[in-house]
């Protein structure tokens, strides 16, 4: 183990991530190995992020396919992800729901007129016959 270095630990997953340490189970053993300082694995992953987000991150890990890493001598770099594209068309704001507003009741049933009703049953017989009511009506009685 070398002699522990003032560093923080933030400048510690930089310069592993540079030294091709770039998943954090490796970063955190290097970090410990060459610097001394514990580093927790989530901690190395947002710090991480964090730098790519400023800049790109110089280093690929080994496991990484060979397409992804840079030829030999030459340092590898994540590509930026492309700017979002600007719609020239204005959207309009989703209208705001109105939740302080009840729905309507459904409506209520009116009471049946016995005349009324008897007039329909003559006009389905008239239109279907008496037999064909009869069983209409033992169908709805069950």
């Amino acid at each position: 183990m070398s002699k522990p270095v003032s560093i923080t630990k933030s400048e510690a997953i930089k310069r592993a991530i540079e030294a091709g340490a770039a998943l954090p189970t490796e970063g955190v053993s290097y970090i410990k190995k060459n610097f001394g300082l514990d580093v927790a694995t989530g901690f190395f992953s947002t710090v991480k992020g964090e730098l790519a987000r400023q800049k790109p991150v110089k280093a690929v890990p080994p496991s990484a396919p060979a397409a992804v890493r840079a030829p030999a001598g030459k340092s590898a770099v994540m590509p930026k992800p492309a700017p979002a594209a600007k719609s020239s068309v204005m959207r309009k704001p989703a209208p705001a729901a109105k939740s302080s507003v009840m729905p309507k009741p459904a409506p209520a049933v009116k009471p049946i007129d016995p005349l009324a009703f008897a007039r329909e049953v003559k006009g389905l017989v008239d239109r279907f016959g008496v037999d064909a009511v009869k069983g209409m009506a033992d169908i709805v009685k069950g």
